[in-house]
């Protein structure tokens, strides 16, 4: 896999991001953060920022289990990079 994208892939990448971004409705923006998700899967700041951004829309729209999840990552027993780093088992 090429270090950096494509320049197609970078287009549709920022393109679905805008997308999300600024559509109104909500369940569009998951697809379009969806489809940025599915894009940038090789490269590792690419899908960062999309989990960055589906993490801030989950907790605008209130999300149950965004909250659940933000609150584990906050949790020292529960570190992500700790676990990313395989020192405690999940």
């Amino acid at each position: 896999m090429p270090r950096t994208m494509s320049a197609g892939v970078r287009t549709a990448y920022t393109a679905e991001m805008t997308a999300a971004r600024t559509t109104s409705d909500p369940a569009g923006r998951w697809n379009h953060l969806e489809r940025a998700h599915i894009l940038s899967q090789p490269w590792s700041w690419p899908h960062t920022r999309n989990h960055i951004a589906m993490l801030g829309l989950a907790l605008r729209q209130h999300d149950r289990h965004a909250s659940d999840l933000s609150a584990r990552t906050r949790s020292k027993d529960r570190c992500p990079i700790r676990l990313m780093a395989g020192l405690l088992s999940t």
